[in-house]
């Protein structure tokens, strides 16, 4: 069944998937100059390549089937855009006080970009994309799960405030230089290659864009986050459950950020929620007797490119006059 998109689309630059061959909008999807056609499907574009969708189809199913284990699903628009500062389900609500927490020190890191484009990749339900609507800016919600209990599918009643699309992360649609903030969304680290998806992310942004890594596990040890991995999968397994088989790691490096440093476009990358000093010593040697291994840290982590942020809505204010 295909639904016409709505307005939400208007503001950025859709392309072929990690091309700058650009689409172009039409009735029921969109559609590039050799007529290549990306349909839409309940006011969602699927702008997935089509040779990879396969593969895609099957990790949405594995992923949707585990979600719904979790008791994630389904979920009410009403209780989307009460995340992440209430679980109206009440089944993850120590999950959603952490989140709450990790949203306020991005909205405080970024608080004073003047709103654009953004798009949330691994955005799940669209509950971030939603917000950063809601404060003025042009935001896309991106995922291949489109499951209409816990995924992209549960954003459609939101789709005339907020472009949805499927896409993957490795291959994002959208032009070169085009996005004003990027922000992974507690989904980095299904990213089948870490490092790839960063660059990916760089390309789209804008000179003077932010790029945000936020509640992905980061590990200093490739084996700690390996074992981590390992032990969820048994947890799992012993609640009757099947674990996602993952693309990629399952979880992002030290390594991986120091590489994000080290892109010529990144000017400065900071970090806001990793505990230091003697606390954030103590706090870890605890966590690693009980863990018998290292454990992991969910910092927000945020790029910046190019220019200040007052250069950046500057930028921005010039392009919104032509």
């Amino acid at each position: 069944m295909m639904a016409e998109l709505t307005h939400a689309s208007d503001a950025f630059a859709v392309t072929v998937p990690g091309t700058d061959e650009p689409l172009r909008w039409s009735i029921d999807g969109f559609v590039s100059a050799d007529g290549l056609r990306f349909e839409s499907v309940s006011s969602m574009a699927d702008l997935t390549d089509p040779e990879d969708r396969a593969r895609l189809d099957e990790f949405a199913a594995r992923y949707g089937r585990f979600r719904d284990a979790e008791g994630r699903s389904p979920i009410s628009p009403a209780a989307i855009r009460a995340l992440p500062y209430d679980d109206v389900s009440g089944q993850l609500s120590a999950m959603w006080v952490e989140r709450a927490t990790s949203y306020d020190r991005f909205v405080s890191a970024t608080a004073e970009l003047a709103p654009g484009t953004m798009v949330d990749v691994g955005a799940g339900c669209g509950w971030l994309a939603l917000r950063m609507s809601e404060m003025g800016w042009s935001a896309a919600a991106v995922d291949v799960n489109v499951d209409v209990g816990d995924g992209l599918g549960a954003a459609s009643p939101f789709a005339d405030e907020v472009f949805l699309a499927r896409a993957a992360m490795e291959r994002l649609p959208f032009g070169s230089n085009s996005i004003d903030l990027v922000v992974f969304n507690a989904s980095l680290h299904y990213g089948a290659d870490v490092r790839g998806c960063l660059d990916e992310a760089v390309r789209v942004l804008d000179p003077d864009g932010t790029l945000v890594v936020m509640d992905s596990p980061v590990y200093a040890d490739p084996l700690a986050g390996e074992a981590m991995v390992a032990e969820f999968a048994a947890h799992a397994e012993a609640e009757g459950r099947q674990a996602v088989e993952l693309a990629g790691p399952g979880f992002v490096t030290e390594a991986d950020l120091w590489a994000l440093q080290d892109n010529r476009a990144v000017a400065h990358v900071g970090r806001h929620g990793d505990v230091g000093g003697l606390v954030g010593a103590v706090r870890g040697a605890i966590g690693r007797r009980r863990a018998g291994r290292e454990v992991a840290k969910r910092p927000v982590i945020v790029a910046r490119l190019g220019g200040t942020p007052t250069q950046t809505a500057t930028a921005r204010t010039k392009r919104a006059r032509r």
